[in-house]
């Protein structure tokens, strides 16, 4: 009864992070909603080295292309309570004049390149496990972009809190997580007076723009196989900035904070060796 009690505390917790954080968003606001498929093979050569390999894709409102993700990735455990990764992502971004069902094959691609650095760590008490990951994410896109709005490649330092519980004998474990992502080299503009005569000082804006929180549980089918099942809430909040550079770098419009609510259903698989 204690370990039920537990549980429903953390997710109440979970509910009340999630239920609170909307209410300090600024308008716009949009719904967004989604679903992602995941599909992972592991490798571990000789003990406490891993290398992987995996494929997501994403669908926007269930049923429209959105984009996909090839990762693969090396992890090592120096210590019981530290892993070091590393990792290589491509990511396709579907495009197209309109939405993109699944069965339209009449959209453009923009390629993106990411690499990132994790730095876990974890520890135990009894049944529950808990750990902090440091992630530093840098993303290249290949298309050309408004560097008075955006940066070519953007650098963020995601950190995520989980918590994670497994029953003794059994093969599924419930999980919750909170990651902030910060933006570190956003546009940064200097607008003390007024947006019309606003100065370009370059990517050295930080700011925290999404707030991550997952509610899944994991299920060991067998030795060798798993599967991942979970819900992502993300609260975005970015800085929507209009710049043009005829002739000198200006503002065509005062840079608003738009905010987006993101909902996806999540299913994972992993074979590993």
């Amino acid at each position: 009864m204690k370990k039920n009690i537990g549980t429903n505390k953390l997710l109440f917790l979970c509910i009340c992070m999630m239920s609170y954080l909307p209410l300090k968003a600024t308008t716009p606001i949009a719904e967004l909603w989604g679903a992602r498929f995941a599909a992972t093979f592991e490798y571990e050569p000789i003990k406490d080295l891993q290398i992987s390999l995996s494929e997501e894709l994403r669908l926007a409102d269930y049923d429209i292309l959105d984009c996909l993700y090839s990762e693969i990735g090396i992890a090592y455990k120096p210590l019981s309570f530290m892993q070091v990764g590393l990792s290589y992502t491509a990511i396709t971004n579907f495009k197209g004049d309109t939405d993109l069902p699944l069965h339209n094959t009449n959209y453009t691609t923009d390629l993106r390149h990411r690499g990132t650095f994790d730095l876990t760590f974890s520890m135990k008490a009894n049944q529950w496990k808990f750990s902090l990951r440091e992630r530093i994410q840098a993303t290249y896109r290949t298309t050309s972009v408004n560097l008075l709005e955006q940066p070519q490649t953007t650098w963020v330092l995601r950190s995520r809190l989980k918590a994670a519980y497994k029953p003794r004998r059994h093969p599924i474990e419930p999980y919750i997580y909170f990651e902030p992502r910060l933006l570190m080299n956003g546009a940064l503009w200097n607008t003390k007076n007024s947006f019309e005569t606003a100065s370009f000082v370059g990517h050295q804006d930080a700011y925290f723009n999404r707030y991550r929180f997952s509610l899944g549980t994991e299920w060991q089918v067998t030795d060798h196989n798993a599967l991942d099942f979970y819900l992502i809430y993300d609260l975005l909040q970015d800085k929507d900035i209009t710049a043009s550079n005829n002739p000198n770098p200006q503002l065509t419009m005062p840079i608003t904070m738009q905010t987006n609510h993101y909902l996806a259903v999540c299913i994972a698989y992993t074979f590993s060796l």
